[in-house]
């Protein structure tokens, strides 16, 4: 993106789990154990490749640029996010660091800071390079130094991946030497079920299309189903070109949306064990329900989800944040299936007078400061 304009733009916008799967014809041949073909070395632009196995179905997502007058705390909010939704993987459209510099000290900071993040991701992240990423040789550099290509392909479930490179030695370009790539990658992967692009620059909107290199690139893609992927621009646009769309990734708009305020009452920390006739219970809903609450507040439900040792933390208002002052009726349930959220009544693998709060025998009193609670259920 231009360095200058749309200055404070939220650019960590998200387009989670897309499942192309859902709409495409079925794959004859069942999913080998190893999901993904690609061509590694020893450096790389993707965190690791530790796929799942499984059918041909599968869900990946992506994010769109990070910088570019980003917001604080947004990019790490969505790694948490992209760790609930478990997409098999994620990929990226580019400006994925402030960049506009030569100082290697900066560069690096940079990208260290970047990687931290996407290290925190439990499925792979695929780098892809932006104007802010390769903005001067400098940058160029110290991408192949740590990360080596910057464009490669690989095939995932009979489905083709194509990072494309917008900043090919120079801005808003695709060499013909990487033209020739893409269309080598296309002809050696005719049978696939889909093909999908991802680019930072919507280079298809400029005058000259024969002079950047899109124009080869559209030639070589020709007669083939496809999608493309683009950012750079920080907001959302669809293009429909020989008949396949082409998205151009968005920001979250600015909105007057006043929420609700929440008037907290004062938290203080507890930790927790749970055992079943002395033996530690995994994977129970722990639910705390306060029996009065202090004069213009309101009732209190903290829970938590017991750890291998029974172990468990719980939260009030914000994760892990503790509980308020109070007398307290303790429910818990075991679905088998981790967090329970009392929506859908299930059945219970512990004794059922524990799951309600009419007839639960668990009562607690927590009390200003630290509390340490030992709860022992019984058949």
């Amino acid at each position: 993106m231009n360095r200058f304009a749309l200055a404070g733009v939220a650019v960590a916008a998200l387009l989670a789990a897309v499942g192309f799967s859902r709409n495409l014809p079925a794959d004859p041949t069942p999913a080998s154990p190893l999901a993904i073909e690609i061509a590694s070395s020893g450096k790389n632009p993707w965190t690791h490749l530790k796929m799942p196995t499984g059918n041909d179905q599968f869900q990946f997502a992506v994010v769109s640029d990070r910088t570019g007058g980003h917001r604080a705390n947004v990019f790490s909010k969505a790694v948490h996010q992209l760790n609930l939704l478990q997409p098999d993987f994620v990929m990226s459209v580019g400006d994925l660091i402030p960049g506009y510099t030569v100082k290697e000290e900066d560069i690096v900071k940079q990208w260290d800071e970047f990687d931290g993040y996407v290290k925190k991701l439990e499925m792979p992240f695929f780098y892809v390079p932006g104007n802010h990423d390769l903005t001067n040789t400098k940058q160029v550099e110290f991408w192949g130094g740590r990360y080596g290509k910057s464009h490669y392909h690989f095939v995932y479930r009979n489905t083709l991946f194509i990072s494309v490179n917008s900043e090919d030695g120079k801005a808003s370009k695709v060499t013909a030497e990487q033209a020739a790539s893409i269309a080598k990658a296309l002809d050696e992967n005719k049978g696939v079920r889909w093909t999908l692009l991802f680019v930072h620059k919507p280079l298809w909107a400029e005058k000259d299309l024969e002079v950047n290199g899109w124009a080869a690139v559209e030639k070589a893609l020709e007669g083939r189903k496809y999608t493309v992927f683009c950012g750079h621009v920080h907001r959302y646009q669809k293009y429909v070109r020989n008949g396949m769309n082409y998205y151009q990734l968005l920001k979250w708009p600015d909105v007057n949306e006043a929420g609700t305020v929440v008037k907290k009452q004062p938290l203080h920390a507890i930790k927790g064990k749970l055992t079943l006739d002395g033996q530690p219970l995994a994977g129970v809903t722990v639910t705390f329900t306060q029996q009065e609450a202090p004069k213009g507040f309101k009732v209190a439900y903290a829970d938590g989800l017991t750890g291998a040792d029974g172990s468990f933390t719980l939260s009030t208002y914000e994760k892990f944040d503790g509980v308020p002052a109070g007398k307290y009726k303790v429910t818990v349930v075991k679905t088998g299936r981790g967090y329970y959220d009392g929506e859908h009544p299930v059945k219970s693998l512990l004794p059922e007078k524990y799951t309600k709060g009419a007839t639960t025998p668990l009562v607690v009193e927590i009390k200003e400061g630290a509390n340490d609670i030992a709860l022992d259920l019984t058949k």
